[in-house]
């Protein structure tokens, strides 16, 4: 009795998987519904979070992480323009199609004779439409490669993307390692980066040729192309989407999309960043990146430099209005542009490259915190030396009155520094330890106040010499009344500066601003930027 030969279990769980997946596919428009119809919404609502997360970096980033971080937001936006057009272009499909079916079951098939047109027209449908089953299925297939497209033109951006912020970050780390190496160490790291990107680019032609490389047969160029490749698949994060791109390119039909994935995906990113329409071609345009800057200011009112504007500006836009997006501050505010009050303010925007001018040339002030990423429980060895200093130096002198108090053995440096307190402090017993202690804090808040309070009249006499501010040809400076000031705007930071108008007629006046940046590049070279704001005093 011969025994039958047992299938391997493998095979027959991959038989019934393959059965299941096959069953799954012709009721898969389900699930693509309800996939997109709710990633459209969370989509929708994501918007909202990306714009706040964009604010944020606005006004708060600085250094080497929020330069990254901040590249990161144009991934962010072009994603969600893909799955927002995409998703809502696939719902519509896929609800024309269920239309179709409804409409199949009432009416059956296309009668082309029954619809009596000529001959021409009639060969011309049946040649182009052929059934209304063809058309179904038509919509079917359009419908289905357009949701697993969506994923796979992300996932291929997002790619390119990471692979792309992988070598900006190799050559900053290597520009750091260089430092004021030799020439030749120098040359060596720089022709490693040429080899990098030569084979970067390599791997991208190959990409974009549908792996022309890879049909190569012969080893000597196949076995060494595959080490490059599974490098760039590695940081570029490729392998997550490969089984769908490769199940995508094998097909003519989906074939064509891939090919138009590039010109698709600049156009959606030209119309994401800088696409508006304009109707007005003689007046200028305050709402957009895209501001004429040779236009006078004396002869424009932009709501951009007003804080009264402003606000007007964005109550003219109805809750959830889809092209409304708050505008940073630009250096300046001016708080009204009619004046009726006797006191006016103007905000002064303090600029992250402003850090650069405080660190290198005004290097006696030091940095209320330093710039980077904080974490409450780190920042105590990062806060301002001068408190930390009196702090310490508190601490010090409460353990040197304890000592006294309890009798303990005093440390030598303490003795040493507080010596002069050592008379005062026998003076008293153990039970006068909590006033002593209150005593001691109190006298160093009072320190720590005039030393703040020093410290931020010089900061901000340093800051106001980067500003040259006049009214019509009166200068400003010096009898301006400023503040540290957080914006309510987008908590922008800089000064709110209070200034007297009493002495200004009634009628129109300009304020003008020359502000000086200091390049980041080259910080001995100064730019000045140069504003002109008209206002009326009523």
């Amino acid at each position: 009795m011969t025994k039958e030969k047992k299938q391997p279990q493998s095979k027959e769980l991959s038989a019934e998987f393959s059965l299941w997946l096959e069953k799954l596919q012709q009721e898969s428009w389900q699930l693509e519904l309800i996939i997109s119809g709710l990633a459209l919404l969370g989509v929708w609502y994501s918007r909202s979070l990306l714009i706040e997360v964009d604010y944020y970096l606005q006004v708060n980033g600085t250094g080497e992480l929020f330069k990254y971080i901040k590249t990161i937001i144009p991934i962010m936006w072009f994603g969600w323009a893909i799955f927002m057009l995409n998703l809502l272009f696939h719902i519509i499909i896929r609800g024309l199609w269920i239309g179709a079916i409804g409409l199949r079951y009432v009416s059956g098939g296309i009668d082309f004779e029954s619809l009596k047109y000529s001959e021409v027209f009639t060969e011309y449908y049946k040649r182009k439409v052929i059934s209304f089953d063809h058309y179904i299925e038509k919509l079917e297939k359009i419908s289905s490669v357009i949701f697993s497209y969506t994923f796979l033109l992300f996932f291929m951006f997002f790619s390119v993307a990471i692979a792309g912020l992988f070598f900006i970050s190799m050559i900053n780390i290597l520009e750091l390692i260089i430092g004021e190496r030799s020439k030749f160490f120098e040359f060596i790291i720089g022709t490693f980066v040429l080899i990098i990107l030569l084979f970067g680019a390599i791997v991208f032609i190959d990409f974009m040729t549908l792996g022309q490389l890879k049909k190569v047969k012969e080893r000597a160029v196949s076995v060494p192309y595959l080490y490059i490749y599974r490098f760039f698949s590695f940081i570029s994060l490729s392998f997550l989407f490969r089984p769908l791109l490769l199940n995508f390119i094998d097909n003519k039909f989906t074939r064509k999309l891939f090919y138009i994935s590039i010109p698709y995906s600049l156009i959606l990113i030209f119309i994401v960043n800088n696409g508006y329409f304009e109707s007005h071609a003689f007046m200028p345009r305050f709402d957009s990146s895209t501001v004429n800057r040779v236009v006078s200011f004396d002869n424009s009112i932009n709501w951009k430099f007003y804080d009264d504007e402003r606000i007007k500006y964005y109550n003219s836009f109805t809750d959830g209005s889809f092209g409304f997006r708050k505008s940073k501050i630009s250096y300046l505010s001016l708080s009204n542009y009619f004046i009726e009050d006797e006191i006016a303010t103007l905000f002064l925007e303090y600029r992250v490259v402003d850090n650069k001018y405080f660190s290198e040339f005004e290097t006696t002030i030091a940095p209320y915190e330093s710039t980077g990423f904080k974490a409450t429980f780190l920042n105590r060895s990062k806060r301002d030396p001068e408190i930390k200093a009196l702090e310490d130096k508190q601490v010090r002198e409460n353990n040197y009155m304890r000592s006294i108090l309890y009798g303990r053995k005093i440390k030598a440096n303490l003795q040493e520094e507080f010596s002069h307190k050592e008379a005062y402090y026998r003076g008293y017993n153990i039970e006068d330890y909590n006033q002593l202690h209150d005593e001691i804090w109190e006298r160093y808040q009072d320190e720590i106040l005039v030393t703040m309070d020093n410290k931020s009249r010089i900061v901000k006499e340093k800051f106001l010499e980067l500003h040259d501010i006049k009214i019509d040809s009166i200068p400003l400076n010096d009898s301006l009344d400023c503040q540290f000031y957080t914006h309510p705007n987008l908590r922008e930071r800089g000064l709110l500066c209070n200034f007297d108008t009493k002495f200004l007629t009634k009628g129109n006046h300009i304020l003008s601003l020359n502000r000086q940046i200091f390049r980041k590049q080259e910080l001995d070279s100064v730019a000045t930027y140069k504003f002109r704001i008209p206002f009326k005093k009523m």
